[in-house]
């Protein structure tokens, strides 16, 4: 799986000055499947981390083809209006959110 978008939507993020206080408090794990590899993101406070095994317990875990997982990232599609054929998320809801705001802000 080809991650260089989520690097780069990490880049963003860091970049954003007015999305501190929406980091500052949260420890979020995510990790996204796609039919052979795994990527995971971890935001922990200010800091993200981007790792490519599975690494702790997940609070999201988004299954998804690889070409899905890039419109989620880039900011094209939303997380929770993705048809169940199209993309598997679970978490919970406020943690799904969560994750949809991060990558639609970033955008």
């Amino acid at each position: 799986m080809d991650v260089n978008e989520l690097y780069q939507w990490k880049d963003r993020i860091e970049k954003r000055k007015d999305l501190e206080h929406m980091l500052a408090e949260k420890h979020i794990v995510i990790h996204f499947y796609d039919d052979q590899d795994i990527v995971g993101v971890i935001v922990d406070g200010k800091v993200i981390e981007i790792f490519e095994h599975e690494q702790q317990h997940p609070n999201v875990t988004i299954h998804a083809q690889f070409p899905v997982l890039q419109n989620i990232w880039n900011g094209n599609k939303r997380l929770l209006t993705l048809p169940e054929q199209s993309l598997q998320a679970k978490g919970q809801f406020r943690d799904l959110l969560f994750v949809e705001a991060l990558f639609h802000l970033a955008s």
